[in-house]
């Protein structure tokens, strides 16, 4: 009978331990899909800004000089 206190805090302890880290891996995961995605939304906007720049550019008609 003495053993069941100690033997409830380990499973107490293991059970703290496994939630921290299953918490941390779902945060982990979270925070690389918010990466993820920002990186996506930046990588989008500067293809457009790179292709509007590329249409104005070739949309021009040269200029003559004399």
């Amino acid at each position: 009978m003495p053993w069941l206190v100690p033997l409830c805090l380990c499973l107490a302890l293991v059970a703290i331990v496994t939630g921290v880290f299953v918490a941390a891996v779902r945060n982990a995961r979270a925070l690389r899909r918010d990466l993820d995605e920002r990186f996506d939304a930046a990588q989008a906007r500067l293809e457009r800004q790179a292709n509007a720049i590329a249409d104005e550019l070739l949309a021009r008609t040269p200029e003559r000089t004399e």
